[in-house]
């Protein structure tokens, strides 16, 4: 059974940047990992821009080729149906956080396993996701215009360089309030490392480290 790990997010949620620590993460204990690009929404934090990093690092990349690999268009890869069909790949999905988002995500819902993970990254620092109606308003349409099922919620609350532990623990309050309405389980509370432990003592569930920040194309210099 291979296995299929989508990451959706609404813009500003770091869900990119999830998707790329917990890529870097899986090759780094000798799993066969692919991260897939389908994010049409937003080009400024998007996985293709960091496909010789991470390759370097035994993660495959799959994105559209030229002259497609920089539009803003529902593309699929012509690789993500190897990966989604190899049973020792985990394969990761990196999809915008929008309704065209989600419809890439529903046009590949009949080819992807039924036990196809849907992780949905919540930043409740921003506006689409600032409160519990709002997130359960998000989370509602993704599920219908996707198709398929949200099966648990990354709590990834922050400020960038003036997020505290304070804000990270807010952000948890208001996801696990979320979790305990929709009955679907938070699992991961995103940090920077040097406020895993903190934040660990005052959440129970597992803390997810992010080693790797992420910066504007224009910032980068891998």
């Amino acid at each position: 059974m291979s296995h299929v790990e989508v990451m959706v997010g609404a813009f500003g949620s770091g869900k990119t940047e999830i998707s790329i620590n917990y890529a870097l993460k899986l090759a780094a204990e000798g799993r066969k990992v692919a991260l897939v690009d389908l994010d049409v929404v937003t080009p400024y934090f998007r996985s293709r821009e960091h496909a010789k990093f991470l390759e370097e690092r035994g993660v495959r990349v799959a994105f559209p080729l030229a002259p497609y690999a920089a539009a803003e268009l529902p593309i699929i890869p012509r690789d993500i149906f190897k990966y989604i069909s190899d049973p020792e790949m985990v394969t990761i999905l990196d999809i915008g956080g929008d309704a065209d988002g989600a419809k890439v995500l529903g046009s590949l819902a009949p080819q992807l396993p039924k036990d196809t993970r849907v992780n949905i990254v919540i930043n409740t620092k921003r506006p689409f996701t600032a409160t519990e109606d709002r997130i359960k308003a998000y989370i509602a349409e993704i599920e219908s215009v996707s198709r398929l099922k949200v099966t648990d919620l990354i709590s990834n609350t922050n400020l960038g360089k003036g997020t505290s532990s304070d804000t990270i623990l807010e952000g948890w309050d208001i996801v696990k309030r979320v979790s305990l309405t929709l009955k679907q389980p938070v699992r991961w509370v995103c940090v920077e490392k040097e406020l895993e432990m903190e934040v660990q003592k005052n959440v129970d569930v597992q803390v997810f480290p992010l080693g790797l920040k992420l910066k504007p194309i224009w910032e980068q210099d891998w």
